[in-house]
């Protein structure tokens, strides 16, 4: 059973998430880096897997916004509700505030 106490982890799961996809929007938008498609695909397996060759990948995970979902709505609360939007918003802080712009 989900408690409301679990928001740590959740919020810590969500932030590494968060975090794993902005390396793939970073690439798509041409940051200048040594890192590739193939690296992020390696380094984060559970995350991202190949389709069509080893310059694309997809995205395979659970977005943060979804992990704040399920996690809300199994403690009662509906889709899209007010505490969604705060908890997302915590979630995008903290994972800009760690990832500082470099891949």
């Amino acid at each position: 059973m989900t408690k409301i106490s679990d928001v740590d982890s959740v919020l810590d799961e969500a932030v590494h998430t968060y975090s794993i996809m902005k390396k793939l929007r970073m690439l798509r938008r041409g940051s200048p880096t040594d890192y590739t498609a193939n690296n992020l695909a390696e380094d984060y397996p559970d995350h991202y897997t190949f389709f069509g060759s080893h310059q694309n990948i997809r995205f395979i995970g659970k977005p943060a916004g979804e992990i704040l979902e399920d996690y809300l709505t199994e403690l009662g609360y509906s889709r899209g509700s007010d505490l969604w939007f705060s908890l997302a918003h915590i979630v995008v802080e903290r994972g800009e505030f760690l990832n500082d712009g470099s891949i």
